[in-house]
């Protein structure tokens, strides 16, 4: 509520400067995308009329904080892509915890950057037993972070086939790679690099991505989502267009398809959690057009 009233001081100043006259739009993307949506909600509520038009890309509206539809991925798993994304990550996981060049690799590397915690671990009497099973635990979820960041971030069939075999020695290098570099960096090697990878062979579920935040939960109050969902969508005169990603993990949280005819919803194809709509590589050409014709529904 206090980032929407910053928002109205700030546009009624500007626009009791003389200056902008115009129409306004207000959009965001991720957290910003979800602050538009609200400014859109306390703005009906407070009475003010400050935009012609609200465009938030990739909002999600969590339920509570461990959310399933996102951090358990119930969202993704509809999609066709993940079957095959699911079987090459679950080998990963598979590997980095057991007794092989990869997992060996990787205890060596975090005790060489990481030589305060492990006389931490140490001090407390952690044998070396439980000191190998954290620091591969913490690599399991530094893996699990980076797909979710790649997810989110890359389209999946950019980055799918580049998923390595950690039972292939010869990707061992690459598997390394593949763990700890970001998105942007697997961005820049695919770019850089033809496609060619050898695929894992399992027919296991991925492990559950989840992560407990009791502390934070404890705290959490949904019933501001509540009324945005059921109250203020169906009922809003606010003109709104939500605008959500196929394949980012976020559109578990997506607003459900609207009834109200001032809301609109678009689903970019093979889309990630950004807004780069006029970017062919992230967004098909009908799509961008089918967003641009709604927006000059409002904004000429």
């Amino acid at each position: 509520m206090q980032a929407s009233e910053d928002y109205h001081a700030i546009v009624t100043a500007l626009r009791g400067s003389g200056y902008f006259n115009g129409q306004w739009l207000a959009t965001g993307t991720s957290k910003s995308g979800i602050a538009s949506a609200l400014y859109a909600y306390y703005s009906e509520k407070k009475g003010y009329n400050d935009m012609d038009l609200y465009v938030p890309f990739c909002a999600p509206f969590c339920e509570r904080v461990d959310d399933p539809r996102i951090g358990q991925y119930q969202y993704l798993n509809t999609l066709t892509t993940m079957p095959e994304v699911r079987e090459k990550l679950l080998a990963i996981d598979r590997a980095i915890v057991s007794k092989s060049d990869l997992s060996d690799y990787l205890v060596s590397k975090y005790k060489k950057e990481n030589k305060g915690s492990i006389k931490e671990m140490q001090d407390a009497k952690y044998t070396e037993d439980q000191i190998v099973a954290k620091i591969l635990a913490n690599f399991v979820n530094v893996s699990r972070n980076n797909l979710f960041e790649k997810l989110t971030n890359i389209p999946i069939d950019t980055w799918k086939d580049y998923i390595p075999d950690p039972t292939d020695k010869s990707t061992l290098d690459f598997t390394r790679f593949f763990i700890e570099k970001s998105a942007a960096e697997l961005m820049e090697y695919i770019q850089e690099h033809p496609k060619a990878s050898t695929r894992a062979k399992t027919e296991a579920e991925m492990l559950i991505f989840y992560k407990d935040y009791p502390t934070y939960a404890a705290r959490y109050s949904d019933a501001m989502t509540k009324d945005f969902i059921n109250n203020f969508l169906p009922n809003t005169t606010k003109k709104m267009i939500f605008v959500y990603g196929e394949n980012d993990p976020w559109t578990g949280g997506a607003i459900p398809d609207p009834t109200n005819p001032n809301i609109q919803k678009i689903l970019v194809p093979n889309g990630g959690h950004n807004d780069l709509i006029n970017n062919e590589q992230f967004c098909p050409k009908t799509t961008y057009q089918q967003i641009v014709t709604a927006i000059r529904q409002y904004i000429k």
